[in-house]
């Protein structure tokens, strides 16, 4: 059986799901022995939660600030957890206390400037709250063929998926970023003209973005 159990704030919690004004609504439970996600529809989340106490992974997109005040009300977090996760301006981007954990993880994008994941994890409970399409997340939670095994079937393993994976995002960009900078080194050994300026200067603003976000990931 995984670590979660039968709580009423978190059969509150569920019981608010279907009644949310957002883009896009995820339910997941965790099974511990095939050690994947397996989707639920939020009516299903509520009354199958009291038989299997399988840990929970909530992804929502894009919700109204009322509507997750309202879900986020029933888990009872600890008052500074609270504000923070309500806090649009992301002033502290970890916090911790009691049994109840939020951080906000910076994700790189070419599309977006600013665009987080924003993660809260209570016993039995993992919730992801985010603004935009983050392909990382989607593919764990769409993941309707079960191709995708984590290393433990628990709401930590599975985090560890998402964060490993948005990492990996990064490294990718960096070292695209680092070829393009020889590939323009050397034609401009050879030609000094032969890099043209809009090259150089969106180059300069990926590098900026990806020191940004690496910065924010080592905080």
């Amino acid at each position: 059986m995984a670590e979660g159990g039968s709580d009423s704030r978190l059969d509150a919690a569920f019981a608010v799901l279907g009644r949310l004004s957002v883009e896009q609504l995820r339910c997941h439970r965790i099974d511990p022995d095939l050690r994947r996600v397996v989707g639920l529809a939020p009516d299903e989340l509520v009354a199958g939660w009291a038989e299997t106490n399988d840990e929970v992974w909530i992804d929502i997109q894009t919700p109204h600030p009322n509507d997750i005040r309202a879900f986020l009300e029933q888990l009872d977090l600890h008052s500074l957890i609270f504000e923070d996760c309500l806090d649009p301006h992301r002033t502290s981007r970890f916090s911790s206390y009691e049994r109840s954990l939020h951080f906000e993880v910076p994700v790189f994008s070419t599309d977006a400037v600013d665009d987080y994941l924003s993660v809260i994890c209570v016993p039995g409970l993992l919730a992801t709250i985010r603004t935009s399409n983050i392909a990382e997340v989607d593919h764990l939670s769409q993941d309707e063929d079960q191709q995708v095994q984590l290393n433990e079937g628990t709401k930590s393993a599975l985090l560890y998926a998402i964060l490993d994976s948005l990492t990996d995002r990064l490294v990718k960009a960096a070292m695209e970023s680092r070829d393009d900078i020889r590939r323009m080194s050397r034609l401009m050994d050879a030609q000094s003209h032969a890099v043209k300026v809009d090259e150089i200067i969106s180059l300069k603003r990926s590098v900026q973005d990806i020191t940004t976000v690496a910065e924010d990931q080592l905080y």
